[in-house]
């Protein structure tokens, strides 16, 4: 477990849209970047951000951690791909600041080789949260999905895990307990999982 290591996870659509529409997706960059990532750089001493790079909430964060290393170049950016040819279906504007994101990236890694297969999506999920001791999840509380396998992965390698609703933009704490409820007013029951606040 890397103390300086952090990871994203969380929707390709935000809110009922694939990628977000663009008021939602700078709403979510800003939070991302001024109310975790850049908390977690300057009081928890993370340097390291991996990001699968997918439509979404991944891209999204990724360029909130570029947002970062211009303040702080020391920050680096890891692009965890599923495999490849991740973006071959994509639309050629995503496509595009895919592209710009990779340039930006430090590094990046192909966890598997070939073609699509919904095991390499679990794949990469798994090699990004066995990298990280933090792990952030944009999540609508819904367990089902890779998202929620992916923060179901992270409570069971005991793994601090922030959770932000997408709906609100409001809860941000890091629990180490699973979560067992998240209401539609983005509130979490706190009476079922211990939590650190952030």
């Amino acid at each position: 477990m890397n103390e300086q290591t952090l990871c994203f996870t969380g929707h390709r659509a935000i809110n009922g849209i694939k990628g977000g529409s663009s008021e939602v997706a700078q709403a979510l960059q800003a939070f991302l970047l001024n109310e975790v990532i850049k908390p977690a750089y300057e009081k928890k001493n993370v340097r390291n951000f991996f990001s699968g790079g997918a439509i979404g909430v991944d891209q999204i964060a990724a360029k909130a951690v570029i947002q970062l290393k211009a303040e702080y170049p020391d920050a680096k950016l890891i692009i965890a791909r599923p495999f490849p040819s991740q973006d071959t279906v994509w639309p050629m504007n995503v496509r595009s600041e895919y592209y710009a994101i990779l340039s930006w990236a430090d590094s990046v890694i192909d966890v598997a080789k070939g073609e699509y297969t919904a095991a390499k999506m679990q794949g990469r999920n798994i090699f990004m949260v066995n990298k990280a001791m933090y792990v952030v999840a944009v999540w609508n509380g819904v367990k089902k999905g890779g998202t929620w396998n992916c923060v179901d992965y992270a409570f069971n390698q005991g793994k601090k895990v922030c959770i932000i609703n997408p709906a609100d933009l409001t809860t941000k704490k890091w629990y180490q307990k699973q979560i067992t409820q998240i209401s539609t007013g983005g509130q979490t029951n706190e009476q079922k999982a211990k939590s650190t606040a952030a």
